[in-house]
């Protein structure tokens, strides 16, 4: 009998070892798609991403979304029905993702588009959509559970006729922007639309992107205690007239605007728990630049100066490689370092304040034309206090010992 319970347990024991395995391996089948490297202290949590790409130049029929840690392990990830643009990960585990579905090119003046707002749960279920084929770029979930996502505005002829700079074009047309929010029923609770609010007179539009978008919005931010009026607001990046604004979540007002030539063509401006302004700005097309030499810039407010920069290091090499044309993304961390995102050339970096990197993460997945994903934006998260967070340790546990001795 001790002959047979022996053969028993070792059966046993060889089972869930077997199934130790095949979970571990379920983990380690993709668990790299990006290279990461730590050059010093870094804040420890987590990164959420969205590999960006498109297939013979079209959409690709799927997404992904990511969460990956410092080592570059992917933890846990959710596929999408569509490539996935930018993706907001909550306390319980759900995120919700804008997707990039195909869609009438011509309905809209420009790239920039998404379409599908979803919300998904920890295992990709989905929960919650809302479609609107003039939905743009981004997205924010308010502490009500009602969504805001930005919007294409086809203007009147009269706001067109005073709109200056940029090229021309086929279309006599101009779009300009507009802020919705949506309830969890898909109906509209507010809306802010720019045609009725700026004077288009008082904003050139750079002569490096075509006229027939005044403004090209492609962030945009919910401030509970905005650092001007400490009261809701919205924290709006419009690329093209490069311009950030701070616009009062109920009236509708423009609290405050970035000084005209600090920024050019920037994307995802926040607020620092500091009360500053930070954003990437991309500096593409800006008169007087050379080359194509992308930052990062904090603001005071409501001054405007500038407090603090970074553009990627002391040599050209590193510039270089920090520089990317479109998209781009900041985030200070509680750490105080910032995590930068250099969209077209698929990395994220943690920097210090004193510009040193401390942690870089590159993608190193190829398409099946060799071409990498790029990303519109990643964002840091700590596991402490949610109900994910004891969800990512199991898979981080197994990646760490099976992943790293193959």
């Amino acid at each position: 009998m001790k002959g047979m319970n022996r053969f028993r347990y070792g059966l046993m024991g060889a089972a869930i070892l077997a199934l130790i395995l095949i979970v571990a391996g379920s983990v380690c089948s993709g668990a790299r798609s990006g290279v990461a490297h730590t050059y010093g202290a870094v804040e420890d949590g987590y990164v959420l991403l969205s590999p960006y790409r498109l297939n013979h130049g079209t959409l690709a029929s799927e997404g992904r979304v990511e969460l990956i840690d410092r080592e570059g392990i992917v933890v846990h990830s959710w596929s999408t029905t569509a490539p996935a643009l930018s993706a907001i990960l909550r306390d319980n585990g759900n995120i919700y993702v804008s997707l990039t579905p195909p869609g009438d090119q011509a309905a809209t003046p420009g790239p920039g588009g998404t379409g599908v707002i979803q919300e998904l749960d920890w295992n990709g279920k989905v929960l919650w959509e809302h479609k609107d084929p003039l939905m743009m770029t981004d997205f924010e979930v308010l502490p009500d559970g009602s969504v805001a996502y930005l919007r294409w505005e086809k203007t009147s002829p009269q706001f067109a006729s005073r709109v200056r700079g940029g090229f021309k074009t086929a279309t006599t047309s101009i779009w300009a922007n507009s802020i919705v929010v949506v309830g969890q029923d898909g109906e509209t609770r507010w809306e802010w639309k720019m045609s009725e609010v700026l004077t288009p007179e008082k904003y050139r539009i750079s002569d490096s992107v075509p006229r027939q978008e005044f403004a090209h919005a492609n962030s945009l931010r919910y401030v509970v205690d905005n650092p001007i009026t400490h009261t809701p607001a919205f924290l709006l990046s419009v690329r093209h007239i490069n311009t950030v604004f701070l616009i009062d979540a109920e009236s509708g007002v423009v609290l405050w605007e970035s000084p005209q030539g600090i920024f050019s063509l920037q994307h995802d401006a926040t607020i620092t728990p500091e009360g500053t302004l930070l954003a990437f700005d991309n500096e593409f097309g800006r008169s007087g630049v050379p080359a194509l030499l992308s930052r990062v810039l904090e603001l005071s407010l409501p001054t405007g100066n500038v407090l603090w920069s970074y553009d990627g290091g002391e040599t050209l090499t590193s510039k270089a490689q920090f520089a990317s044309s479109i998209m781009g993304g900041a985030e200070r961390l509680p750490n105080g370092n910032t995590l930068v995102t250099v969209s077209t050339a698929g990395r994220i970096e943690e920097v210090t304040s004193e510009g040193k990197a401390v942690w870089d993460y590159a993608k190193t997945e190829r398409d099946e034309d060799g071409e990498a994903p790029i990303l519109f934006r990643s964002r840091f998260y700590s596991p402490e206090g949610t109900a994910w967070g004891l969800r990512v340790l199991p898979a981080r546990t197994l990646s760490s010992l099976f992943c790293e001795a193959r």
